[in-house]
């Protein structure tokens, strides 16, 4: 059993996330971490030295972000771009991007091994706290490995998405490898990079 503590319900983070967005993050981690425990699925034991935990993190934070898109359109909100996608694209104006060989090759291990010491300013979206946000390199972590299964899932092509898919499936299996862009339908992490930094240039 989960438990959150809210002080105030009608404060959001500086990125417009709340209370719904954060369940939704948990649940999804409960969900997919049990989604594959049937007798007939052979799941080897997970490790902190297994590649491709970006997806762990960067699927829940697509989610909550998926959550938060669908309840402003609810509530007659604007729609705008998953916040994942603004700090991404924040973090590729400083140069603070981690390289997809590095994102993609990153272990839980070294995953807790990231800095979080901020390393620039963003100013907020539109219409939430007039803060500055100053994100940490375990932060952009979050909000890339978040841009990148969005980028995957809604603009990349059904080919990508069905990819996108499998390879969810293989983490909680414990059955991925090295060089996880290749799974997801890149040749190498730079032709991902590309294509994800053309997608980040056509968010607002």
């Amino acid at each position: 059993i989960s438990r959150f503590y809210v002080p105030d319900s009608e404060r959001k983070d500086l990125l417009g996330r709340g209370l719904y967005s954060t369940v939704a993050h948990e649940l999804t981690h409960h969900y997919l971490d049990a989604a594959w425990l049937g007798p007939a699925t052979e799941r080897k034991p997970q490790t902190s030295a297994m590649p491709g935990y970006w997806i762990v993190e960067g699927f829940a934070t697509f989610v909550q972000d998926d959550v938060i898109a669908k309840m402003r359109a609810r509530d007659g909100e604007r729609p705008r771009d998953p916040a994942c996608a603004y700090v991404a694209q924040g973090a590729r104006g400083n140069s603070a991007l981690l390289p997809f060989r590095r994102l993609l090759e990153l272990t839980q291990g070294q995953f807790q091994g990231l800095s979080k010491e901020p390393i620039f300013d963003l100013t907020p979206l539109a219409g939430d706290s007039g803060m500055v946000l100053r994100p940490a390199e375990v932060n952009v972590f979050y909000e890339q490995s978040a841009a990148l299964v969005w980028f995957l899932n809604y603009k990349a092509g059904p080919e990508r998405r069905a990819k996108l898919a499998e390879y969810v499936r293989a983490q909680y299996i414990g059955a991925l490898g090295p060089e996880g862009w290749k799974a997801i339908g890149y040749d190498t992490p730079e032709a991902l990079d590309q294509a994800f930094t053309k997608f980040l240039q056509s968010t607002n």
